[in-house]
């Protein structure tokens, strides 16, 4: 008596067309979190060297006046950073994404997106960046020119990023927790 194998778990589900696109998906989902967890890295190595969050907690965001002191030593940090670097670690342009909507008025009463704001406005500003950086955070203001936070246009420009900036500021956040 012959007994034929049974499709049974993981095999099952690689032999149906419905399993790779969910196998698929996965990894998408997969790449999407870990190219966050990457940037969060690098926000946490920006934060450490600068004062700007403690400021910031103070007052905030406003997106027509942008004057605030900057010290020598923090412009100095920011012509360190490699952007390119950044921006090449993310497949799914969410650091770009993240940028957009900020510089569109996205979470505006969170002290963690305003650091990030007022940093990457002050970054591009003042430091040579890369072209699709500066890109980003002008959309960004184009979609904020009546101040009705039109932040969600963004997802249009960057759509592989599945995540909104409020994700993407708790993931940060959550990353600061586990990884100090």
């Amino acid at each position: 008596m012959y007994l034929a194998p049974v499709a049974t778990g993981f095999t099952y589900l690689l032999g149906t067309r419905m399993g790779w696109r969910t196998i698929i998906l996965l990894a998408a989902g997969l790449g999407a979190l870990y190219t966050v967890h990457l940037l969060a890295q690098d926000w946490m190595k920006i934060q450490a060297g600068t004062k700007i969050a403690a400021r910031l907690l103070l007052g905030k965001r406003d997106l027509t006046n942008l004057s605030r002191n900057v010290t020598k030593d923090e412009i100095e940090f920011e012509e360190k950073i490699d952007w390119d670097k950044i921006l090449n670690r993310d497949p799914f342009n969410c650091a770009l994404s993240l940028v957009c909507q900020l510089s569109a008025g996205a979470e505006r009463k969170d002290d963690e997106a305003n650091a990030i704001y007022e940093f990457i406005t002050h970054t591009i500003e003042h430091v040579k960046v890369p072209k699709k950086l500066k890109k980003a955070y002008k959309l960004g203001q184009d979609y904020n020119k009546n101040q009705k936070d039109d932040y969600q246009k963004c997802f249009s420009d960057y759509s592989w990023c599945p995540y909104s900036a409020r994700m993407m500021i708790k993931f940060i956040s959550f990353n600061k927790v586990l990884f100090g």
